[in-house]
């Protein structure tokens, strides 16, 4: 027997405004005899709705900062899920009780919050049906379903934001160890590289349409997320280098990939020649400030090899714009 009757097969989104589930994102009427939207209507009264008073705490940020802890107490997912009450923040309820994070796993009240949580209808759809086939100590997360520009961007800051803590981590471990010859070398190696990231994020990445913002977030997260893996790894001794004979000839590879894209013609909107040239003088700067910190820290890498790694990432991304 179908968990709701209705005479007409779509609804239109006007009289749909602050219903239940949330289709204030959707764009499009919405069909009420989809199999996620019975999922839904199935749940209505699974969870209390959430508090949404101003308390200033910030649940999704609370949220991950104790998934990544080495070890989160029942008391500490507590208070999350209280920040989450308070702040209305449906999509951290909808992790908490799928992912029986502080409270006991119950798929009923997260189905409940992520028909709650605004959102496109393909990802409302998407985490509706993930939820009714979440697999016993399966994680489910808010990202894992998105379809959207805007959700993306959004996904992509909370990656971005998590890789930020880890790497606040390792760096301070690492600086922490220098030898204090070392230590200029190695800030002048990070602020090198956001300089970097943060150009090649905002210069090199095409502008335009609802995912623009978590491209470049991407962007510049992965560029840092290269030197934090290769850092960790030649603390361990751990080195896959290019022969220091093969950075002539990526040299000569660059300089070609890059002169035809200062070539090409572009439309107003697009990346510019201007853009890609002065993202080319800061990652310069950055190989440079990458030689001088390895010659102190890691003497027995040839800095040739060391160009050659970053010039064939270099020609990677240029071949992307």
């Amino acid at each position: 027997m179908r968990l709701i009757v209705i005479a007409a097969l779509l609804v239109p989104l006007a009289a749909l405004a602050q219903a239940y589930p949330d289709r204030s994102n959707f764009g499009v009427e919405v069909d009420v005899h989809k199999d996620w939207y019975q999922r839904c209507m199935g749940v209505e009264r699974a969870a209390p709705a959430p508090v949404k008073t101003a308390t200033g705490c910030d649940a999704s940020n609370a949220y991950y900062s104790k998934l990544d802890q080495a070890a989160t107490s029942g008391a500490e997912w507590a208070a999350v899920r209280s920040c989450a009450l308070a702040a209305g923040d449906t999509a951290v309820l909808s992790m908490l009780y799928a992912n029986g994070l502080g409270v006991p796993r119950d798929t009923a009240i997260a189905t409940n919050y992520a028909c709650r949580t605004g959102a496109a209808v393909a990802e409302m759809e998407g985490r509706v049906l993930h939820l009714a086939k979440l697999a016993p100590g399966e994680r489910y997360d808010q990202c894992d379903d998105i379809t959207s520009g805007m959700m993306g961007g959004v996904c992509a800051a909370i990656s971005a934001r998590r890789a930020e803590r880890v790497e606040k981590a390792l760096y301070g471990r690492l600086r922490a160890s220098l030898p204090a010859r070392q230590t200029a070398a190695f800030d002048g190696l990070l602020k090198a590289n956001r300089a970097f990231a943060r150009a090649h994020a905002e210069n090199e990445t095409s502008p335009g349409g609802t995912g623009h913002a978590g491209f470049v977030i991407d962007a510049e997260a992965r560029e840092t997320a290269w030197l934090r893996e290769h850092l960790a790894a030649f603390e361990k001794g751990v080195y896959k280098m290019p022969p220091p004979a093969q950075f002539a000839r990526d040299d000569a590879e660059l300089n070609r990939v890059y002169g035809e894209r200062m070539k090409i013609k572009r439309d107003e909107d697009d990346v510019s020649a201007a853009a890609i040239r002065a993202t080319q003088r800061s990652w310069l700067m950055y190989r440079d400030a990458w030689v001088a910190f390895a010659a102190l820290r890691y003497p027995a890498l040839p800095a040739d090899s060391l160009k050659a790694l970053l010039t064939q990432w270099r020609i990677k991304q240029l071949g992307r714009i």
